[in-house]
Order: structure tokens, then C-alpha cells, then sequence
């Protein structure tokens, strides 16, 4: 189940959309926002969930499927009730490595029985990294020919698809693993975060991090927190606020106390919090004469 759906508005002016039937557009509209969609854009909706989130009668339901698969949109097996929106990966494709094995698992849990799944695992199998298995003799029949004009339709999918692929690198990086001191999704955003930047991921630059977020006195976790919040390429310790450190900002009292001080002994006055402390400050000695005082009798 997802908390939402993402549909570009631009879907207006799409000829494929604009020739669907009024109910073709809205359950288009359905299929794509429902709580029912997966990653993957494959997923089972029965007449009933359609019926009863629409407020459709079942030949209503049916009728809108007939329209979106005759518009190339959707295909839904008559027996399991799986849909497949065929373009939704190419509008929503994976944004990260474990996005994808997310997807590939929603893709493997279709079942065979599926009249479509096969044409599903020829377009998008190898974009998710999944296996395909060889293609049965084609003598054979099968349960439920496709149409000329959705095997078209396929192919240039299929053909989009391998376009976005990305290059097989020649000396490939090993991923680095999530630091055990670091939620799953914390680490993902920032994965994603360094990818939008097209900023590298090396063990040096975790190096740095951990470093950084030593001398702000803060946790990897809540540093990368910080990080993911500014959307920033780069991030140090003394570029934090007080309040990103967790710390309580200074009032305006204690700013003009510490100003004074600062006029008065800039050896003994409080810094200033906005500035990160360095180590050398705490070893900082104030050298006062000495001066021998007598004792009154």
C-alpha cells in the first residue's frame, strides 16, 4: 500500500490520454493514484476495490478496463485481476538501487498465470534486473494472443527501456553498506541526495562525514539528517546553526552578556555558539601576574 501517487501534469496534454473515453480518463486517473499501485506499476485490483473506491458498477468497472486496453494505457488478466500501466516505469523509474530490487520483487510476486506477464517481463524484466526465462517456441499457442497494436506498443517500450539502462561500468565501485549507526532511510535519502548532486559516494567522503559530525557533537545520523534537510552538495560542522546542532539558540540577553565579556576578558568570555568550538579552546590558559598581597594586622 502507498500513501500516494505521482502523475505529471502534463498528462493533459498527452494524445494517448486525451483519446481515452471519459471514464477511461478517470480510471487512468484511479489506477494511478490508488492505494492499490506498487512500485512496479503491476498490481491486483479486483472488480470490487475498483467498484467500491469509484462508486462504479462492476460493468461500469469492466467497460473502463475494455477502453484502457484498447488505448495501449493498461491490460488487466481477466482471471488473477492483475493490472499492468504500461508505461509507468518509464514515468516513475527507480530512483535508487534498493527502489529497484523493491520493484523487481513486486514484478517476481505476479502470478504465472497472468496472460500478460510474459509480455511484462520481456519490456521491463531486464530493466529490473530480472532473469528473463527463454522465449516459449512460437508454434505454441497461447491463452490470450496480443493485439498488432500492443506488441508495437511493447517493442517501443522495450526499446526506451534499454536506452535508459545505464552503462555497464568498467570498474565498478562496490556499494558501501548503510553504517549500522544510521536508519535505512536516512542513508537512502542521502544516497539519493549525492546522486541528484552527482556527487560521488566513497568511503573517503563517508570519512569526512563521520569527521564532521564529530566536531559539531553530533551523531553520523542526525549530521546526515541535517545534510538531507539543506539539500546541500557539501556539508561541514561549521556551517551548522545552533538549532541544526540541537542546540538552544542564544537570547538576546546572553548574546549582549557575552559581548560584553568579550570587551572586557576575550580570554574568559563564552564563545559564540554559532562558531564550532575547537579542541585547542578547552586547553586555553589565562595568564594573570602574579602579585604577592601582605597580610593586614
Amino acid at each position: 500500500m502507498r500513501d500516494y501517487g505521482k502523475v505529471f501534469s502534463r498528462i493533459w496534454e498527452s494524445t494517448d490520454f486525451r483519446s481515452l473515453s471519459e471514464d477511461g480518463r478517470t480510471l487512468a486517473l484511479y489506477l494511478l493514484t490508488c492505494q492499490h499501485g506498487t512500485i512496479a506499476g503491476v498490481f491486483r485490483v479486483p472488480d470490487g476495490y475498483a467498484s467500491e473506491d469509484l462508486q462504479w458498477d462492476v460493468e461500469r468497472v469492466a467497460e473502463g478496463f475494455r477502453n484502457l486496453a484498447a488505448k495501449g494505457f493498461a491490460t488487466r488478466c481477466n482471471d488473477t485481476k492483475w493490472v499492468w500501466l504500461h508505461k509507468f516505469l518509464e514515468w516513475n523509474p527507480p530512483e535508487n538501487p534498493n527502489q529497484r530490487k523493491a520493484a523487481a520483487k513486486v514484478a517476481m510476486s505476479v502470478p504465472d498465470q497472468c496472460t500478460w506477464k510474459s509480455a511484462f517481463m520481456r519490456v521491463s524484466g531486464d530493466f529490473l534486473g530480472i532473469e528473463v526465462p527463454a522465449e516459449p517456441n512460437p508454434s505454441e499457442t497461447v491463452s490470450e494472443p496480443l493485439p498488432n497494436q500492443y506488441q508495437e506498443q511493447y517493442q517501443e517500450q522495450e526499446q526506451k527501456q534499454e536506452e535508459k539502462k545505464p552503462p555497464r561500468k568498467r570498474s565498478a565501485t562496490p556499494d558501501l553498506a548503510c553504517p549500522s549507526d544510521v536508519a535505512e532511510q536516512v542513508w537512502a535519502d542521502w544516497l539519493t541526495l549525492r546522486k541528484k548532486k552527482s556527487a560521488p559516494v566513497t568511503a573517503t567522503v563517508i570519512e569526512g562525514a563521520v569527521e564532521q559530525a564529530g566536531l559539531a557533537g553530533m551523531t553520523l545520523e542526525a549530521f546526515l539528517r541535517v545534510w538531507c534537510r539543506r539539500g546541500s552538495q557539501g556539508l561541514e560542522a561549521s556551517w551548522l546553526r545552533p538549532d541544526e546542532r540541537g542546540q538552544q539558540a542564544e537570547t538576546t540577553y546572553q548574546r549582549t552578556m557575552r559581548e560584553r565579556m568579550q570587551e572586557v576578558a576575550p580570554d574568559a568570555a563564552r564563545k559564540d555558539p554559532a562558531h564550532a568550538a575547537h579542541a585547542a579552546d578547552y586547553f586555553n590558559a589565562i595568564d594573570v601576574p602574579t602579585r604577592t598581597v601582605e597580610r593586614i594586622r
